[in-house]
């Protein structure tokens, strides 16, 4: 198969099954075969006995990298196994175990992975979602900031409306008022033309009266001048 989609797995039960095998690595990823390595120097009588380590081909090369990451220490049937690349192919100068080769107990340093890849689906969901919220976060404070150019713009257009209705108010009231004084002057000036009408009217009547009174007494006075 590809050395490159290909997992080495050691430290195994010599109780792990190809199926075991199976539905413990398809959650990283469609496996397209798996080995399990058997002593060949077993003899005829007895059947093959596990050593303990397999080969999985994945059939993608990202999921093949995914349970390089995320298996190593994983348990089997009660063992934690070990999980390399097959380095046999893929690396020019190594050498296996027997010739003086491996790893040499050498530990990868990695992250702790999740129980599952549910959990780390999920914990990617909600980091995606706090993405996201404080993305929309960021648009809305955005869009308030161009918001208060224009609501200021519009309060003080709203203010200007406001001055100029009460400036036309009050012109218009001015204007009602200067035509009521206009009306009342005509009106003013009539009654002071009745009031000196009825004043000389009533002087006329007084002199009337006088005169009236002054005739009689003169009438009145000369037969009197006669008999005396």
């Amino acid at each position: 198969g590809d050395p490159f989609k290909t997992l080495f797995v050691s430290r195994l039960s010599f109780d792990v099954t190809e199926r075991k095998l199976r539905r413990e690595f398809e959650e990283y990823g469609p496996i397209k075969r798996i080995r399990l390595v058997h002593d060949k120097n077993s003899g005829v009588a007895r059947p093959s006995k596990p050593r303990g380590y397999a080969f999985v081909e994945f059939e993608h090369k990202n999921d093949m990298k995914q349970a390089y990451k995320m298996a190593d220490g994983r348990k089997i049937e009660n063992k934690r196994v070990l999980v390399d690349v097959e380095r046999g192919r893929t690396v020019p100068t190594w050498r296996p175990r027997r010739l003086g080769g491996g790893k040499g107990g050498e530990s990868r340093v990695v992250p702790r992975p999740p129980k599952s890849i549910k959990k780390q689906f999920l914990a990617r969901l909600m980091e995606r979602a706090l993405a996201e919220k404080q993305r929309a976060e960021r648009q809305e404070t955005e869009k308030e900031r161009e918001r208060e150019p224009r609501d200021r713009s519009r309060e003080r257009a709203a203010l200007e409306r406001s001055k100029d209705r009460s400036r036309d108010r009050e012109e218009g009231e001015r204007k009602q008022e200067r035509s009521r004084s206009r009306d009342r002057r005509p009106r003013s000036r009539d009654r002071d033309y009745e009031r000196r009408g009825s004043g000389k009217r009533e002087r006329d009547e007084r002199y009337d009266d006088g005169d009236r009174d002054r005739r009689y007494s003169s009438s009145a006075k000369r037969p009197r001048e006669r008999d005396l």
